[in-house]
């Protein structure tokens, strides 16, 4: 293995009604274009001090390799901890999951192969890896998950290959770190429908753990794409078929980026694009039924296209879903609050307008080259990660494509996720934050008397206070309080509102 030089675009950013943006730092530039470009990136979040990024390159229409980038400091700072290269190889996609031990790289290849590497989560050391798919046996699609069931880790691989006469999904499992193991194979004939797959996730329901592979079929004829999920049940370590979730039949789907993801609780949403819009289907049984419905911002005038979410859950009774969409070519997040039977989708921030409206011409109609996020492992804050490609117009050349950015956007400090549990919203923004004082503001003066709690994101009442009616701001001290998330729960009569905070010291 060896390294070089990197391209790619990464931000980070905190859902919230008050998000500062424009703090951006790269983390790097490529400035050559000498054959190589960034193709594919994932990002993981495990820790308040341990963040870590994967950009993935193609070098000389040969080679590919895959930079490991860690910052201790909630992406204010990247430091390079393992290139990894692979001669001979072209890299399509790359992906991250981990768990508290270890972290768990999928390298899948152009050419057909699925490789994967494990490190210490701390990215201190490189543990071992080995080959999943190797040819004539050609991957198309690959994805790595892990969850963990009583004291026992486990970790699940999935392999989608395809042939001129089949395609396949094939799944492998490893438990508490052993070699991992085919526990499920299924075979199509491609003639005329190929299965390519596009998401996977993971759920525990009591002691039985839920796979969701969810996958679009395009009809080999008339270019048309239906979205489907298997659902695997895991239980006592028998891994079998449960069912065949069929999400959408759309001719205008486009099949490049349906995304769906299961949290706690049993809510689930699946969201993808029709035509120049989005739709989602919404669960609230692990998605054994489902309700579909029209994405609450789409607009007339722009496409919203590129959809990816993942869940978010803060014990014991917050839950939701953070969502990045492209709009025309600006990067936008929206959060999602469940309760009950029903999601609260909240107003999209818009994150950079800084996408190209052209990128390289190696990634087009790339869809690992599209935004993606990873949310703080039990937390509902999200980083999300995406490329920005510069164009550069050298004469007496038509064009000279020669850089890529990854950068970073700090945070500087929030509002969020309002969480009504009544027929009244109680609004409020947070217009401050320290380690001594919070300072709220109404949006109309209150009409009555209100109570509200500073609760721990493990669900515990840090400090109760009153606020008198006619209030239009109010301040709550907090010495004393250590830097972290927090929520602050506002309640009248027939109102209530939820807010997170951020405080730094």
């Amino acid at each position: 293995m060896k390294g070089l030089k990197w391209v790619g675009a990464l931000m980070v950013l905190i859902p919230s009604l008050l998000w500062g943006w424009g703090n951006d730092v790269i983390v790097d530039t490529l400035r050559s274009s000498a054959g190589q470009y960034p193709v594919a990136y994932d990002i993981v979040w495990p820790t308040d001090t341990n963040m870590i990024v994967a950009v993935a390159y193609n070098v000389n229409n040969a080679d590919g390799y895959i930079n490991l980038y860690q910052s201790r400091d909630n992406g204010q700072n990247w430091t390079l901890r393992f290139p990894i290269y692979w001669t001979g190889h072209k890299v399509k996609d790359v992906r991250l999951a981990y768990d508290n031990e270890n972290l768990f790289l999928l390298w899948l290849g152009a050419d057909g192969y699925l490789y994967y590497l494990v490190y210490d989560v701390e990215l201190t050391a490189y543990l071992g890896g080995a080959t999943v798919v190797i040819p004539p046996d050609s991957a198309i699609a690959g994805f790595i998950e892990t969850i963990t069931r009583g004291s026992d880790k486990y970790i699940y691989l999935i392999a989608n290959t395809r042939n001129a006469s089949y395609d396949s999904l094939k799944v492998f499992r490893s438990i508490n770190y052993a070699a991992f193991q085919r526990v499920y194979t299924t075979f199509w004939g491609n003639s005329t429908f190929y299965r390519t797959y596009r998401d996977l996730d993971l759920r525990l329901q009591g002691d039985t753990i839920i796979m969701y592979a969810t996958y679009a079929r395009t009809d080999r004829s008339t270019n048309d794409n239906d979205v489907y999920c298997y659902v695997f049940k895991d239980t006592s370590n028998i891994f079998e078929f449960s069912y065949l979730l069929s999400i959408a039949s759309e001719s205008s789907i486009d099949e490049t980026n349906p995304s769906l993801s299961v949290g706690p609780g049993g809510y689930g949403i699946a969201i993808y694009q029709v035509g120049n819009d989005l739709k989602y289907a919404f669960s609230t049984d692990y998605f054994t039924t489902f309700t579909t419905y029209d994405f609450p911002y789409n607009t007339a005038d722009s496409t919203e296209w590129a959809p990816y979410t993942k869940w978010w859950w803060v014990p014991p009774y917050l839950r939701g879903f953070n969502t990045v969409f492209l709009r025309g070519y600006n990067v936008y997040f929206t959060e999602s609050s469940c309760s009950g039977t029903s999601m609260i989708w909240y107003d999209p921030v818009l994150v950079s307008d800084q996408r190209p409206s052209s990128f390289h011409i190696g990634n087009l109609g790339n869809y690992n080259y599209y935004p993606r996020l990873s949310n703080r492992s039990g937390l509902a804050i999200p980083a999300i990660i995406w490329p920005y490609d510069f164009w550069h117009f050298v004469p007496p050349y038509l064009f000279l494509y020669d850089s890529t950015y990854i950068l970073v956007d700090n945070m500087n400090a929030v509002g969020v996720n309002e969480t009504p549990t009544s027929s009244e919203v109680l609004n409020f923004v947070v217009t401050s934050t320290s380690a001594n004082k919070i300072r709220l503001q109404f949006q109309n003066p209150i009409n009555d008397k209100v109570t509200g709690n500073l609760i721990s994101v493990d669900g515990r009442i840090l400090k109760s206070f009153e606020i008198p009616e006619g209030s239009e701001e109010y301040e709550i001290k907090t010495a004393g309080l250590s830097s972290g998330v927090y929520f602050i729960q506002i309640t009248g009569k027939t109102a209530r509102g939820t807010k997170k905070i951020i405080i730094t010291q």
